[in-house]
């Protein structure tokens, strides 16, 4: 069977039946050694197929629901994830996981799995169009500031969002006339508006240009020369493109 000598011990575990989820190969070398074959355990393995499936348990159920209808690749790999995760936790001892949380969980990371697969793919296709050779090296740096410049865009779709909504109001509101006269000055209302942040309340977050120079500035540190002025501004154009399709503003709710 061009096993070793010490294969004997799990040949052993297999016959006492301690040896849990043995391999396809190994029961094959086993019957081989006894001199049988698949025929004689026929009637067992009927058996055990003709059991009814077992069915998921009801926690299972829901925290699998954040993959409902998805067969691809990723959805497979997320699954057996939480399976691992899940038993793990047992293990350690730890408090499980609510169903529902996992389920959210689940479904951001898939969505995040597919985010990264059409940011790949598009990259792949807008490098053939920069105008420069499409080396091994192009590829990765362009790959790695598309990354960067959705990483960054993903950072700050709060803020953008924020933003966006204290514009439509500030429409609104010079729209319907809110500017009052009291005593001597003129009195805007500021209800709606994004009031600043506090001082001495941690460092201040970057904004989204802010990042987005950070991006370029660290592709430009990893590959020196490789890409061009233009094409930075082109790959980011793309991704900010990319990115508005697939986080569409929601319509504000009144």
């Amino acid at each position: 069977m061009n096993r070793k000598p010490s294969f004997n011990l799990h040949l052993s575990r297999l016959e006492n039946g301690k040896l849990s989820q043995p391999s396809l190969r190994l029961v094959a070398d086993y019957l081989r050694a006894c001199r049988a074959s698949f025929n004689d355990i026929l009637v067992p393995l009927a058996q055990y197929t003709s059991l009814p499936p077992l069915r998921e348990k009801p926690d299972r159920e829901v925290a699998l629901a954040g993959l409902a209808g998805d067969h691809s690749r990723d959805a497979s790999r997320l699954e057996v994830y939480d399976r691992k995760t899940e038993a793990a936790r047992k293990r350690a001892g730890q408090k499980p996981v609510a169903p529902a949380k996992r389920a959210a969980a689940l479904s951001r990371q898939l969505r995040s799995a597919q985010d990264q697969r059409r940011l790949a793919r598009m990259v792949e296709g807008e490098v053939n169009r920069l105008g420069i050779a499409p080396t091994l090296t192009v590829r990765k740096l362009a790959l790695d500031y598309g990354r960067m410049v959705w990483r960054a865009l993903k950072q700050t779709e709060a803020e953008q969002r924020l933003n966006h909504r204290d514009t439509e109001t500030d429409r609104e509101l010079h729209g319907q006339g809110t500017e009052r006269t009291a005593g001597m000055g003129t009195r805007r209302e500021t209800r709606g508006f994004r009031q600043p942040a506090k001082p001495g309340r941690g460092r201040p977050r970057k904004t989204r240009a802010e990042r987005l120079r950070d991006a370029e500035a660290r592709a430009k540190a990893l590959g020196p020369g490789v890409l061009t002025g233009k094409a930075y501004r082109q790959l980011r154009a793309a991704v900010e493109r990319l990115y508005e399709l697939t986080h569409p503003r929601r319509p504000r709710q009144n």
